[in-house]
């Protein structure tokens, strides 16, 4: 009989005001300046039911979307050693810029990892918004029989399997702004 290996996948792991107030107003100002498009589910599919905001992409083209992605890239490597020890690749796509700014705007209970789709092991948001200036709008994440609500410090990042249920709950007032990546890695064996 073999030996059995310790477990040390965690279930999330996330890194309090990492990202400087100033640093996410600049975000969340040069977001607002992107062309938007309504929200919609990892197969393009526009549904009210499942999702309500508006999204647009950020892309490394200029020296400041490079430090994002850069400073990002570090936040990731240094939370995937520490809590999930993945084999990852880089970014799957874009970084997603997110706004829940009208009453009601919400994501419902999904995953995150897709069958027949690129691999998506990890998930990251940032938190760009001051938590005083919006009510609502929790990322929870549904890990047992109740779930567990992220931090929503300004500057807070947090990292999460991309296998784990999560939603955004209903925004009730102000606005909500946050980034969202997806870390792509070789085949879970």
């Amino acid at each position: 009989m073999q030996p059995l290996d310790v477990d040390n996948v965690n279930s999330y792991a996330y890194a309090e005001g990492l990202i400087p107030k100033n640093i996410c107003n600049e975000i969340v100002a040069y977001g607002k300046n992107l062309n938007k498009e309504i929200a919609s589910t990892s197969d393009k599919n526009i549904n009210n039911l499942v999702r309500k905001g508006q999204v647009a992409w950020i892309e490394p083209v200029n020296e400041f979307t490079k430090e994002i992605y850069s400073n990002l890239t570090t936040v990731v490597e240094e939370l995937n050693n520490r809590y999930f020890n993945f084999n990852l690749y880089g970014f799957q796509g874009d970084i997603q810029f997110t706004e829940y700014i009208k009453d009601g705007d919400f994501y419902t209970k999904h995953l995150d990892k897709m069958f027949e789709r690129p691999i998506r092991k990890l998930s990251i948001v940032v938190q760009l918004s001051d938590p005083n200036e919006y009510k609502g709008s929790e990322l929870l994440l549904h890990l047992g029989s109740a779930p567990d609500k992220m931090p929503n410090t300004q500057g807070t990042v947090i990292a999460f399997p991309s296998y784990v249920l999560h939603e955004v709950t209903p925004l009730l007032s102000g606005e909500r702004y946050s980034l969202v990546a997806w870390i792509t890695g070789e085949s879970f064996k």
